[in-house]
C-alpha cells in the first residue's frame, strides 16, 4: 500500500494531520511486523519505521492487524539508528491486555528481527 505525499488525514470526521511524504507500506500475513518506509517529496528515503504487530488478515474489505505497541525506528539523518521505541507503552499492554509471555517473547523477536534487518 502507498500513500502519496499531501493528502489529509482524517480521524472521525476531523482533520488529524497533513501528510507530507510518501509512505509505502509492507504488510505480512505470517510475520509480526508492519513495515513503513518514508521517503520525502523528491523520493529520497527518510525513515523505516516497523510496528510489531500480528500478522496481518483481511476482512471486509480491509487489511486488519493488532498492534502491540512496540516499534523500531530508523531516521537516516540521525547518528543513535536505529532504535526500538514505544517501550513504555508495549509495557503498559502487556499489563493492561494480560499479553502471555509467548506473545511478549514473540514481539521481542520480532523487533530484534528488525533491528538486524535494518543495521544491515
Amino acid at each position: 500500500m502507498e500513500t502519496p505525499s499531501g493528502p489529509e488525514i482524517r480521524a472521525n470526521g476531523e482533520l488529524a494531520w497533513t501528510q507530507w511524504q510518501f509512505i509505502r507500506m509492507y504488510f505480512s500475513a505470517s510475520h509480526h511486523v508492519n513495515l513503513l518506509e518514508v521517503s520525502d517529496r523528491q523520493g529520497k528515503p527518510v525513515e523505516v519505521y516497523a510496528n510489531v504487530a500480528s500478522p496481518t488478515w483481511s476482512g471486509r474489505g480491509m487489511l486488519r492487524y493488532t498492534d502491540y505497541e512496540l516499534d523500531v525506528l530508523d531516521v537516516f539523518a540521525e547518528a543513535d539508528r536505529p532504535s526500538v521505541i514505544h517501550v513504555d507503552e508495549f509495557e503498559d499492554a502487556i499489563r493492561d491486555y494480560g499479553y502471555s509471555d509467548e506473545l511478549v517473547t514473540t514481539c521481542n523477536a520480532a523487533s530484534r528481527a528488525v533491528m538486524a534487518f535494518v543495521s544491515g
